[in-house]
């Protein structure tokens, strides 16, 4: 840049000198009142020239991002600032669906603040932030998701199926759980899967920074939301809205429905497969 800038001062200044060489020679060729009358349309010329110069040199500094100073000896100095990167093809932003879509909510027979409308218009799956994470029970949560992996490769065979026999005795529910671990080193990519987990976890826990997705007029919403008996909260049979009723009117609207006898019958006693089953192995268990 600087090099240009020399080189556009000497241009300039040996046109500058032809100028006036050209200009002496007029002077001497022609009659005072021509002259003059031709130097004030030559001098019209080079004005309009200069400032259509001047508009183009600001467009080039703009669009460069050139920024222009005049230093203490009047000379003009160029600084560069860095220039945002133009893509001609922009990338789409990808927004989720928890931050384009909202749910409707529809209240019945209750109120709902504007916090807790803006709570539930965010989905029931939607899933709060924790200010704090609980370490001991995330490990233990972990190290159990770890266990189900592990139990689920060591029993399996080479087509990937669980041999794991499912008994049908009716006490198995009964029996107390196994806590037993397979072998870690079974499995090569399976323990580096977990390890890449777990270090996955560590960057995620340990971040000092915490992005809340509520507001504290949402954050407050979620207490209230728990401290209230008196509605119900329930996801609409068809579309996404939320529908939040009263208990009062959700019971009697229950009753309503199952008191109508051409769509349900009362039955005294409900006697299930598994129920008579029992009965018949195990005649004094059902006394």
């Amino acid at each position: 840049m600087a090099v240009q800038i020399s080189i556009c001062r000497k241009t300039i200044h040996e046109l500058s000198q032809q100028i006036d060489s050209k200009t002496r020679k007029l002077q001497k060729e022609l009659p005072k009142n021509e002259f003059e009358r031709k130097l004030d349309s030559i001098s019209k010329i080079c004005l309009n020239l200069s400032h259509t110069l001047a508009s183009r040199q600001c467009h080039k500094l703009k669009r460069d991002n050139v920024t222009q100073r005049v230093k203490s000896s009047g000379e003009t100095q160029l600084e560069t600032s860095k220039r945002t990167r133009s893509r001609r093809f922009r990338r789409k932003e990808i927004q989720t669906a928890c931050n384009t879509t909202k749910s409707a909510v529809v209240t019945i027979d209750c109120q709902l603040s504007a916090g807790e409308t803006n709570l539930l218009s965010k989905g029931l799956n939607f899933c709060p932030k924790p200010r704090q994470v609980n370490a001991q029970k995330l490990s233990l949560d972990l190290n159990l998701f770890y266990r189900r992996l592990r139990l689920r490769e060591f029993f399996a065979d080479e087509n990937g199926n669980n041999t794991t026999q499912e008994t049908n005795d009716l006490h198995s529910n009964f029996k107390p759980k196994s806590s037993w671990n397979p072998p870690k080193a079974h499995c090569a990519p399976l323990e580096s899967f977990i390890s890449a987990i777990e270090e996955d976890v560590k960057t995620h826990t340990s971040a000092p920074d915490f992005r809340d997705n509520l507001n504290k007029t949402e954050r407050q919403a979620i207490h209230e939301l728990r401290k209230r008996d008196d509605i119900v909260i329930k996801p609409a049979d068809k579309g996404s809205a939320i529908v939040a009723m009263g208990k009062q009117f959700y019971r009697e609207e229950a009753n309503r429905l199952l008191g109508n006898p051409q769509h349900y019958k009362l039955l005294i006693l409900i006697h299930s497969r598994n129920h008579t089953k029992r009965e018949k192995s195990h005649p004094k268990d059902s006394l």
